[in-house]
Order: C-alpha cells, then structure tokens, then sequence
C-alpha cells in the first residue's frame, strides 16, 4: 500500500520485514514476496525466475502476469511481455492495471493503434483511471497530437493525484524542447501539490527531475541546490 501511494522509504521498510518473515506465510503468500523482493531490489533474472514458478503454480493468479508483463519488458523480450498483457486483461477485463499493462506492451512493439484501442475500450467501460489518461498523453507525445494532449490535460484539472502525473510529464517534456521557465513552473505546482497532499516521496522527485533538467543544460549551481533540497525532503530511490 505504500508503494500505491508513493512512499518509498515506509515500502522498503516493510518489503524487508515480509521477506525476513516470508517462511512463516503460506506458500502462496511467500513466493510473492520474494518475487515482489527480488524485482524491487533490482534482480531481475531471479525476479522472472519466482514469477513464472508462481505462474506455474497459480496459473490462475493475475498478480502473476501483470508482473511478468513489466519484467520481460525491462529485458527486452516484448512480445512475451504482451503475452503476459494479454492473459492479464483477459483474466481481468475490469481492472485499470490490465489495460494499462497491454496498452504499454503494444505501445513497446511500436503497435500505437492496438494500445489506443485497448485505452479506448478501458474508458468505454468506464476505467476511468489516472494511468489510462497517462498513456494516452505518452502516445499523443509520440504522434505529435496536440489536440490528445490537451484532451487528458483538461482532464486531469481539479484531480490532485491525475493533475500530479500530468504535472511531472508535462515539465519533463518541456525540460526536453529547452523551455527551462516553464519547466521550472510546472515543477513548482507539481512541489506545491505534493506538498498539499503530503507526498514526500513525490515532492523530492519533483525537485530532483528540475535539477537533472538544469544540469543538463548547463545550469549547475541551481541543479545542486536542488538536488540537495530533494535529499533534504526524502532520500528514497526515486529522489
């Protein structure tokens, strides 16, 4: 649940203390902890390893292929991602993550119309979810669809968490054409709605994505500065 929203300092704490605890659950509960544990912690072979064994042993489980679905695409292997995607969405046609999963997975193989098409049919059904929105901004990005763009922007307006997402996105891009003003704008709303909200972990991400922004545009005294005011608010991995 901290991983849900946001906190990563609380997650890990407690991602350590199921795994030294894992022995003690069932056998179910225990291979998803260590397959959770070993992908957090980076180890990703051993992570697809204990996957695919819950898979096996839970064929029935969806944890199990919207996990494998990110993995394999982390490694390269897209079209076993969108195998993963696909079972994923067909074993939960009503949950936001399965769309998102096969709508990333297309989008991974170049396949924009089919990923559009899956987020469409998750709207239509009323999964109304901040990712969906999310990856239909990415896509507009990449089609140069200003008129999408806007779309899911407006959306997102007067919605905290959505309006945080699209915040972080929106100054990133701008960062990316050298538009440092409005970078730095969008990334001081993004810091005063973390702030409201209380994200500590997304307030520090915020100030660390405008300090890799302006180093990488020459502006290093700023960069520092804030990159030390990011590890002053949280010293999680994403800061």
């Amino acid at each position: 649940m901290y991983e849900v929203l946001g906190e990563e300092e609380l997650r890990d704490r407690y991602r350590v203390k199921a795994f030294e605890l894992r022995n003690r659950a069932s056998e179910r509960e225990r291979l998803y902890i260590e397959a959770h544990f070993y992908q957090d912690i980076g180890d990703i072979d051993k992570a697809i390893q204990t996957w695919e064994l819950y898979k096996q042993t839970y064929p029935r489980d969806t944890a199990t292929r919207s996990n494998l679905r990110f993995l394999y695409a982390i490694v390269g292997q897209f079209d076993k991602a969108l195998q993963n995607g696909l079972e994923d969405l067909r074993l939960s046609p009503n949950k936001f993550f399965a769309y998102d999963g096969a709508a990333r997975a297309y989008t991974q193989l170049g396949r924009l119309e089919e990923a559009k098409k899956v987020l469409k049919e998750a709207l239509a059904k009323g999964i109304d979810a901040v990712r969906i929105h999310d990856d239909l901004y990415l896509i507009a990005l990449t089609e140069v669809d200003q008129a999408t763009i806007k779309q899911q922007i407006e959306w997102a307006r007067g919605k905290p968490e959505a309006e945080l997402d699209m915040l972080g996105m929106d100054s990133a891009v701008a960062a990316s054409h050298g538009q440092l003003r409005r970078a730095r704008e969008l990334s001081q709303r993004a810091i005063e709605l973390a702030r409201q909200l209380k994200r500590k972990d997304a307030e520090a991400s915020s100030l660390a994505r405008q300090a890799m922004a302006e180093a990488q545009w020459g502006q290093s005294r700023q960069a520092e500065a804030d990159a030390a005011a990011a590890l002053g608010v949280s010293r999680s991995s994403s800061s």
